[in-house]
């Protein structure tokens, strides 16, 4: 073992970087302000320790380890309580202790380090912390009454790194305040959800994992929202942390879409860019043709938020949406003609209580519908209005007066499916103007004898 001792009144002991020292290595010095082991250019490192004791070296200001390669493991620096600078980029340290309370302002961590334990830390700022290389390895995060270090910027910098399978494991960080402006804050909480997962966990405050008594990461302090987020991740974080992590949120809340592709379109046309709320898409009166002939999007659940579109002023305003599957009408009172053309692969057409009209080929070519139910305030059917669905089985119609239908049969040309009709009604659908042509088929019955 190598050991400098008895140089308690020198503050330099100069650069050992280019000495051939290798094995342990022990410095007792307690008016040491700087300690140069280390050298940028690594070819000009020949000291090839393998461990660093410090003790008494309380002064110490500066350490440079940088790329001495040959140390690894841990560094305990707890007892240099007023150190300012560590470099240690280039080293094989897993982890540095770091002295509690301390000054210390920068610190340079090694790719390999695993552990980032920050406490009582008045200077020491986000700036002056250099992960970069580490990032991706964290396995314990804990900081704990650092003032200048903006704790959630740190752990999303590190849940980043570890996007496709995270080695960070342990959680505290406590005494944050964190104020988003802008869009930004939106996004943080979308990557904090992952910490629901229950593959995360806590830390004790000198940061001691134990599963069973920290089940949970620990997020304590608080984060403002000055912008649109989504209300079920703000729920499920409030749910999940308690009161300890305080989500004030002082704008609206975006509606969740299941399609991305849906959520742009609506972003862009009537929204901020990210996402739209209920009260942007209850403020839009008209879809145009936004969507016809869109090829990506396959739910616009979320159409029943666009409660004032009652009905759709152009023609084919959803047509040729080959890959839509699902839709919400809550709001519709008409559906005009053609709106769902050649959507061949529509099955789910959710919530059309309200519709009174079936425009002309509103669905024609759906070709993969199967069942469809006709609300009671329905009046008419215009031609062709289910012309080509050649998937569908049946018809619930739930008008008790017949509603009115358009030359002859012809809104259900080129399908084989039965109309099921109110019991009480069979008779009169049977004699209603054009409604014959399927009476004579024996394709009108009643409900009764539906099976669903």
């Amino acid at each position: 073992p190598n050991v400098i001792e008895g140089a308690s009144y020198l503050m330099s002991i100069g650069d050992f970087s280019g000495k051939n020292i290798e094995g342990a290595m022990a410095v007792s010095a307690k008016m040491l302000k700087e300690l140069v082991l280390g050298n940028d250019t690594a070819a000009n490192v020949v000291i090839a320790i393998s461990s660093l004791t410090l003790t008494g070296c309380v002064a110490l200001r500066t350490l440079v380890l940088t790329n001495v390669a040959s140390l690894a493991g841990a560094l305990d620096l707890t007892t240099c309580t007023h150190l300012k600078s560590v470099y240690a980029n280039g080293t094989n340290l897993t982890q540095i202790t770091l002295p509690t309370g301390s000054a210390l302002s920068y610190v340079y961590y090694p790719s390999t380090n695993k552990y980032l334990l920050l406490k009582k830390m008045p200077v020491l700022a986000n700036s002056g912390m250099i992960i970069s290389g580490c990032a991706a390895n964290i396995i314990d995060l804990l900081v704990i009454d650092c003032p200048k270090i903006d704790a959630i910027d740190l752990l999303l910098t590190i849940m980043a790194a570890q996007a496709t399978d995270h080695a960070l494991k342990h959680i505290r960080v406590t005494g944050f305040t964190h104020t988003y402006a802008d869009q930004a804050g939106s996004d943080a909480l979308e990557k904090l959800i992952a910490l629901t997962d229950g593959t995360y966990y806590g830390l004790s405050t000198d940061g001691i994992a134990d599963t069973t008594v920290y089940p949970k990461p620990i997020l304590s302090g608080e984060v403002n929202i000055n912008a649109h987020c989504y209300e079920d991740t703000v729920t499920s974080l409030r749910e999940y942390f308690g009161s300890q992590l305080a989500l004030n949120i002082t704008a609206d809340f975006y509606i969740r879409f299941q399609d991305d592709a849906v959520r742009q379109i609506c972003a862009t046309n009537w929204g901020d860019g990210t996402g739209i709320t209920a009260a942007q898409a209850a403020a839009v009166s008209s879809v145009g043709t936004i969507f016809a002939g869109n090829t990506s999007i396959t739910t616009f659940n979320e159409f029943a938020y666009f409660k004032n579109i009652t009905c759709v002023n152009k023609t084919y305003a959803f047509g040729e949406c080959s890959l839509l599957k699902s839709i919400d009408l809550s709001n519709m009172i008409k559906i005009n003609g053609y709106m769902f053309s050649q959507c061949i692969a529509l099955t789910d057409i959710l919530n059309m209580d309200n519709v009174i009209e079936f425009g002309a080929g509103a669905f024609e070519h759906c070709k993969s519908l199967r069942k469809l139910t006709v609300p009671s305030v329905c009046k008419k059917f215009y031609y062709l209005c289910f012309n080509s669905c050649t998937s569908l089985v049946y018809i619930k119609c739930l008008p008790v007066v017949p509603p009115t239908i358009d030359n002859g049969d012809s809104p259900f040309y080129n399908t084989t499916c039965i109309v099921y009709v109110p019991d009480e009604s069979l008779e009169a659908y049977k004699i209603a103007t054009n409604w014959t042509g399927l009476a004579n088929k024996n394709r009108i019955k009643p409900i009764s004898e539906l099976v669903e």
